[in-house]
Order: structure tokens, then sequence, then C-alpha cells
């Protein structure tokens, strides 16, 4: 098996069998529908931004999924938040873990709707661990939000989004650094596009 097989068999770009999301194709639908309006809303709010990249970013331990977009006047704001604090260093406005961390950004989390699983939920999952695997639950979640990532990116509101030429995409969970993200996402593309 080749790395690329590994890191794709790794993220189970399908969900199969699974321990908790058997009864949660609904719980899909209500979260992409989320996301389209949510989307729909944005842009309709900001018909003139353009934007250089989109992320899904994800707090598997919490099953958070949010939604995420960046101008270039907004990542030059926040070279000037770094310059103006002290932290700036040369070449920080091409630096990845600057240009597409998500917690940089403008578009932070704009969806309504982020929770895959009702807190309470995965709280008691997580407690009820000692005794189960919680590594598969993590990688169940992270896999619905794979999938998530999957048909958002195909869907007519995603083509809607202004781009930049050199648009990029994300899906990074918040204990990956920003390269990951961004060839996770390329990855995943490879599978659409076959």
């Amino acid at each position: 098996m080749s790395n690329e097989e590994l890191t794709i068999s790794h993220y189970s770009l399908l969900i199969g069998e699974n321990m908790f999301l058997d009864d949660k194709e609904d719980r899909f639908k209500e979260m992409l529908a989320s996301f389209i309006a949510d989307t729909e809303k944005l842009l309709a709010k900001n018909p003139d931004l353009e934007f250089y990249a989109f992320a899904i970013n994800t707090n598997i331990d919490y099953g958070e999924v949010l939604l995420c977009l960046n101008t270039e006047e907004s990542h030059a704001q926040a070279i000037q938040r770094y310059k103006d604090n002290g932290y700036y260093h040369e070449g920080y406005e091409n630096d990845p873990d600057i240009r597409y961390n998500p917690g940089e950004w403008q578009f932070l989390g704009y969806n309504q709707d982020c929770y895959i699983l009702p807190e309470q939920e995965l709280e008691e999952m997580n407690a009820a661990d000692e005794a189960n695997d919680w590594e598969n639950i993590r990688r169940e979640i992270d896999d619905f939000s794979t999938r998530l990532f999957k048909e958002f990116i195909q869907s007519e509101v995603f083509k809607k989004i202004p781009k930049t030429k050199d648009f990029k995409l994300s899906l990074i969970d918040h204990e990956e650094d920003c390269i990951e993200g961004l060839e996770r996402a390329e990855l995943i593309i490879k599978t659409i596009n076959k």
C-alpha cells in the first residue's frame, strides 16, 4: 500500500461500520444543509469579498466542526497585529502556519450549527472510555467531518464563493499543523477528481 493510500485509509473518507454514527445520517444531512445556508448568508452579507482560503477546522475531542474563510485584507491585518505586538518575523506573509491558520482568520466558525453530537453525549462517551476505545470514536468523528468537507466542497454554494487564483482548501483538526490540513484537503480533492 502506498503512503497516499495509507493516509486516505487513515482518514476513512467513507463512513462504514460505526460505533455511534450508524443512526447519524439525518444529523449529517442537517449539518450539510446548515453549512450551505450559513455560507449563503455570509456571501449575501459580504458580496464584495474575495477569499484566498477555506477550511473546515475541527476539534475532534469536542465533535466541533467550524467553517472558515479568509481574505487577503484580513491576512494583512493579522500580519500587522504581529508587527504591532513585536512578534513579526521576515516572511510571515507567506508562512503557511500564519496564512492558513484558521485561528487568525476573519471568518472563523461562521456556521451556527457546529457540533456533531450534543456535548453531554460526547462527555459520556469520553467518560466511558476507560473500558471502550475512544480512538475509534474519535476516528468516526473525523470520518464524519471529512465526509462533510467532501460533500460541502462539491456543493453549488461552495462554487459561488468568490475565490482568488491561488485559492486553497484545508481540513484541519486543532491538533494538526496547517501544512497537514492543506495536504489532507489535497488528498480528498484527488479522490473526488478520480
